[in-house]
C-alpha cells in the first residue's frame, strides 16, 4: 500500500496575519495599568458575598457595587480631584 498524502491546506493571508499576531503577543506581555493590579487582587467572589452580606446593592439604580469601586480607584489613580 502506498503512504497517505498529507492534506496540505494554503492558508489565507488573513489567517497567516492572525498567526502572526498570536505569535507576537506571546512574545512581548501586555503593560498592565495599576488600576488593573490593584483589580486582579480583589477576589471577586469576596466582595459578592460582602455585598450580599451587607446589602449594598440594594436600591441601586446606577451603578452597582463592583462598578462604584472601579470607578472609585481609578479616580484615585488618576489624581482625579473632582467626580462629576
Amino acid at each position: 500500500m502506498p503512504p497517505k498524502a498529507k492534506n496540505h491546506k494554503k492558508q489565507s493571508a488573513s489567517s497567516r496575519k492572525r498567526n502572526q499576531l498570536k505569535s507576537h503577543t506571546k512574545q512581548f506581555p501586555k503593560p498592565q495599568s495599576e488600576l488593573f493590579k490593584g483589580l486582579k487582587k480583589i477576589d471577586r467572589s469576596v466582595f459578592k458575598k460582602l455585598v450580599e452580606k451587607h446589602h449594598s446593592d440594594k436600591g441601586n439604580k446606577g451603578f452597582d457595587s463592583w462598578t462604584h469601586l472601579v470607578s472609585m480607584l481609578f479616580c484615585h489613580f488618576a489624581k482625579s480631584t473632582v467626580v462629576v
